[in-house]
């Protein structure tokens, strides 16, 4: 089923995006001076970094519960098989969710990663921490399908009653 190997794609995202707040969490603790002119001369105690990383947390919590809700579609798919094939009706939304899933989660994943040198500052984008890997793997997994297209299928489905493109890769 292509929405399954789809959404396998977004929930590597939404690991990536667990990391980039674990990350955001270890930068803030550790980090032994603050910006010239932040609020506070601790970066733990500063209400603006700690907001970033309130966002920061609310995107990875956003992506892992996208992921799960476009994963019970595909359940009741795999659910629905009768000889081999699963109920159209509910492969077809197998394949919205999943679709709709990597939308939502690329519209903001590579938003999500960049923060992350807002709470590290110019420190944090030193090779040695490698921290733009997080970016860099969030845009290699979404490259996989471009957005666009998907995005396209989706409101010609909404739009026309469109099938989606019947393979895998959709």
């Amino acid at each position: 089923m292509g929405a399954f190997l789809q959404l396998y794609l977004q929930a590597v995202t939404a690991g990536i995006l667990r990391s980039v707040r674990n990350d955001a969490v270890s930068l803030v603790q550790r980090r032994a001076r603050n910006f010239s002119h932040a609020s506070s001369g601790s970066a733990a105690d500063d209400r603006q970094v700690l907001q970033v990383v309130g966002e920061i947390s609310a995107d990875a919590f956003a992506a892992e519960a996208i992921v799960l809700a476009a994963a019970d579609a595909i359940q009741v798919a795999f659910d629905s098989v009768v000889d081999g094939a699963p109920d159209p009706t509910a492969a077809e939304a197998a394949q919205l969710a999943a679709a709709q899933a990597k939308i939502a989660i690329d519209r903001f994943s590579y938003a999500t990663a960049a923060k992350l040198f807002d709470v590290g500052g110019a420190s944090a984008t030193q090779k040695v921490h490698n921290l733009d890997r997080h970016w860099r793997n969030a845009r290699v997994a979404s490259t996989h399908n471009p957005t666009f297209l998907k995005a396209s299928a989706v409101g010609d489905h909404h739009v026309n009653g469109a099938p989606f493109p019947g393979n895998a890769y959709f």
